[in-house]
């Protein structure tokens, strides 16, 4: 949500700085293919202990994990702000209704029907 603000502090600089953090980006992906087939290796975990012993794999694992946390926590919000925001259109919806078939049932079964979907969805990767 910051990267608008980001664009707008920087400008034109903005593009510079970008295109070189996507090039790191691609060099250091570059790099961890090579190891990875160079090495025979299955994983980054496996990479870093190849490299630096079994520290390195603690610490892969670490960030790893850590890096998988992290984005647990920003989906939650996510989807927490999305269930207020939905909720809130229902309840609006049925506030502002002269409609008698959206008494305060329906309201609570269409926010669920808005739900349901993403619910069922196991896998968000597919």
């Amino acid at each position: 949500f910051a990267f608008p603000y980001t664009i707008g502090q920087m400008g034109w600089l903005f593009v510079p700085v970008f295109v070189a953090i996507l090039l790191c980006g691609d060099i250091t992906l570059h790099l961890l293919i090579k190891c990875v087939v160079h090495l025979d290796v299955g994983s980054f975990p496996d990479v870093m202990q190849e490299s630096f012993g079994p520290i390195g794999r603690i610490v892969a694992g670490l960030v790893t994990y850590l890096d998988i946390f992290s984005m647990g926590v920003a989906a939650m919000f996510s989807a927490t702000n999305a269930i207020a925001s939905m909720g809130n259109m229902v309840w609006y919806m049925y506030s502002r209704s002269d409609v008698p078939l959206l008494t305060e049932g329906t309201a609570l079964l269409v926010l669920c029907a808005m739900l349901l979907p993403s619910c069922l969805i196991r896998d968000l990767a597919c």
